[in-house]
Parts: C-alpha cells; sequence; structure tokens
C-alpha cells in the first residue's frame, strides 16, 4: 500500500523537524539506531539460506519478473505481476510474516534475491552483472 503524495510530504516534513531539533548526539543516535536497523538483512538471508538450502526449489529468476515487467503499462499487460504482492508472497513462504497476512510487505534484500533464485552461483556472479542488464 503507498501513501498518497500529501500524507508523504507530510511525514517527510515531520522527520525533517524532528532532525533539526537534535543535538549531535541525538542525531548520531537517532542514525546509529536507522543503521543497524537494517541489519534485519542478516536475519532475512540467513531464512532464505536455510529454507532454500533444505527444500532446492529455486526460483530461476522468477522474482525478478515483476521488476522486469514494471515499466509495462497494464492496459496491455493487465496480469502483469505486481513487485509489491511479490514482497508479501516472499515473506509468506519463508516465515517471515504469518501464512494469513496478505498485507505486509517485507523488502528482499538484492543479495538474498540472488541466491532464492541462483543458490550461491546467483551470490558471485550476479552482483557484478547488474551494470549490464
Amino acid at each position: 500500500m503507498e501513501l498518497p503524495k500529501k500524507d508523504l510530504i507530510k511525514y517527510l516534513k515531520l522527520t525533517l523537524d524532528q532532525i533539526k531539533g537534535m543535538s549531535l548526539q541525538e542525531y548520531i543516535n537517532f542514525s546509529l539506531k536507522i543503521t543497524l536497523g537494517r541489519s534485519g538483512v542478516v536475519h532475512i538471508l540467513s531464512t532464505i539460506v536455510h529454507q532454500t538450502s533444505e527444500s532446492g526449489n529455486l526460483l530461476y529468476g522468477r522474482s525478478f519478473i515483476p521488476l522486469l515487467t514494471s515499466f509495462i503499462p497494464r492496459f496491455i499487460f493487465p496480469t502483469k505481476p505486481s513487485i509489491v504482492s511479490f514482497g508479501n508472497e516472499f515473506a509468506r513462504k519463508y516465515g517471515l510474516i504469518s501464512y494469513s497476512d496478505y498485507t505486509t510487505v517485507v523488502n528482499i534484500p538484492l543479495i538474498a534475491e540472488f541466491y532464492m533464485n541462483f543458490s550461491i552461483f546467483g551470490v558471485l556472479n550476479g552482483p557484478q552483472n547488474l551494470d549490464q542488464v
């Protein structure tokens, strides 16, 4: 679900006002909290590696289809996959959210996405080929 533009602008203004009122130490603590909060990437990657290794179910590029088709208008490709729906499907499949939760979306770290598609070969070869896309 996407925030309406007016709500997004309001949110950004509130965030900027919050940061403006911080001392340097508060800002550093805030920044570290945000940065370290992203260490959830390790949890997502380890979950994907563990479950993919056990099941052997690789996606062979299926997770990249929504991204590759996102520029095509829906009137031309009405059944094109949604980027948002894949983030939900992925999170339910790997147990990162409840299987009955159809609204929460979890972003897939790129390194984890390469692994879920092509195993270690994707991790080793995928990032270096991104500039050729």
